[in-house]
């Protein structure tokens, strides 16, 4: 596959970074996700290394001709419009019928609970979805690609311009969300956010579902700064309170 113009710049800053022609390497340029909020965040989930892996019916390949990705190929993670946001590098590829997926490359995958259970659930809903527009039939057995990556370049300027992420915020070291708005919440009030389809965010509602209240932080501007979850308002608003601002190390 010949790289997209529109990315031809961001290879070569890519090739200069990495000292050396890559071009013989390249493999894709895509984005993960079928829709515009899936597409940006699961990109972002791959730029904070919680999702190390993804799924594609090996079917797929065959119906577009091309060989499956192998170890060393380099490929570009764009989001949803086409901007790129980092370089991944292909570490291994394993074909396993879809019932033999394991919990372990579920959790590396880093959507929703990362959970197993999760992962049949919805990759189940999109595979059944694939093979009738292809007009097979979804079955257990159905053979998967089964890939992991590691990112090899993302610079934080794409990342803050492109994802419009400035401030992500954590519950103990997981990433939940971001905020909108260019906000950097300080004092007690209602916030706007995007939430990751993690683990984190998922413990987040956990948590608040069994009448905890959640103690998360951000960085940012040089400070930490800690906070508590109240409740949520609404979908993507939280009342956030207990504020406590100090310096980073």
């Amino acid at each position: 596959m010949h790289i997209p113009p529109h990315l031809q710049p961001f290879w070569n800053d890519f090739a200069k970074f990495a000292g050396r022609s890559v071009d013989e390497r390249f493999y894709d340029a895509f984005h993960f996700g079928d829709s515009e909020g899936l597409a940006n965040e699961l990109a972002e989930l791959v730029l904070l290394g919680v999702k190390r892996a993804t799924a594609s019916s090996f079917w797929s390949y065959e119906k577009q001709e091309r060989r499956i990705p192998q170890p060393g190929d380099l490929s570009i993670v764009t989001g949803w419009a086409a901007a790129p946001v980092c370089v991944i590098e292909t570490q291994s590829v394993e074909i396993v019928p879809f019932r033999e997926v394991t919990a372990e490359f579920a959790f590396a995958e880093g959507e929703g609970d990362g959970s197993l259970s999760f992962w049949q659930q919805e990759n189940r809903r999109y595979f059944t979805r694939e093979c009738s527009e292809a007009g097979r039939q979804f079955s257990e057995d159905m053979p998967v690609a089964c890939e992991r990556f590691t990112v090899v370049f993302a610079p934080e300027r794409i990342r803050a311009e492109q994802l419009k992420a400035p401030v992500t915020f954590y519950l103990d070291n997981l990433p939940v969300g971001y905020f909108l708005d260019d906000c950097t919440p300080e004092v007690d009030g209602n916030y706007k956010y995007m939430p990751f389809r993690g683990p984190g965010h998922y413990n987040l509602g956990l948590q608040l579902r069994n009448s905890r209240t959640p103690r998360c932080h951000y960085v940012a501007n040089e400070k930490r700064v800690e906070f508590s979850v109240r409740t949520y308002v609404e979908y993507g608003v939280l009342c956030l309170s207990n504020f406590n601002v100090g310096l980073t190390p």
